[in-house]
């Protein structure tokens, strides 16, 4: 039978990994975007030339965070299977993890291209580089971007069943339906029109899914704070 303290520990790394996610998102949203908006701003995309002469390092550091939102998220889906109670929700957990699989992928490799490749393109002056930064509305790497979250969007919606035994269990997920919808939005707006997340519709849309993963995340915490006990899966 499982412990008493497995549980525990379980429900710990959930809430510690809500907070990663919470933490890593207001870094590399709102707030470095925001500081760089102040100190280092990018001036509206004319073309790579521009780009260049107005690039500095610390325009990587959204991205550099980033890394953050994704470490949480990944542990939010491993350990969040681990409280899988059935057959089915174990399947739908295992669909979860391969998901944030994909997203971790996905979102890695853009953000490499954002502090490792994009800054030396800048170094030797490449008018490539306007392919590749995401201050330019039409890169490639914002089509990247959006499907990499709508596969974490996806991952996080499969891992529903896990929070039917703590608080709030409802809104928990309409929230996690909620976040699956604007991701899939998101990929969908970038398929008919890529640039669409520079327009003033896409920042009301970035404040909206940073609420919403907000709400979330802080739905998540509470729902497993005192939970109850999980069931007996040791002889599954």
């Amino acid at each position: 039978m499982m412990k008493d303290t497995n549980i525990e520990n379980i429900n710990r790394l959930i809430i510690v990994s809500a907070l990663i996610i919470l933490a890593g998102a207001m870094l590399s949203g709102p707030v470095s975007t925001g500081l760089l908006m102040i100190f280092k701003p990018q001036p509206k995309w004319h073309d790579a030339a521009t780009f260049i002469q107005n690039y500095h390092w610390m325009q990587t550091i959204p991205f550099l965070l980033g890394f953050i939102l994704m470490l949480g998220s990944c542990m939010l889906v491993v350990t969040s299977a681990r409280s899988a109670r059935e057959e089915t929700h174990r399947i739908m957990c295992n669909l979860a993890l391969i998901a944030v699989t994909v997203y971790s992928a996905l979102i890695s490799l853009n953000y490499i291209i954002q502090t490792a490749y994009v800054p030396m393109l800048v170094k030797t002056d490449q008018e490539f580089v306007g392919y590749l930064t995401m201050a330019n509305p039409s890169s490639l790497c914002w089509g990247i971007e959006m499907f990499g979250y709508l596969f974490q969007g996806a991952a996080f919606w499969l891992l529903y069943p896990v929070f039917e035994n703590g608080r709030h269990y409802k809104a928990v997920k309409n929230f996690l339906l909620i976040n699956l919808l604007l991701s899939i939005g998101g990929a969908v707006a970038a398929c008919i029109d890529i640039a669409w997340v520079l327009k003033p519709f896409g920042y009301v849309m970035f404040i909206v899914w940073n609420l919403v993963l907000v709400i979330l995340m802080i739905l998540v915490i509470v729902n497993r704070r005192n939970c109850g006990r999980l069931p007996d899966t040791s002889a599954r």
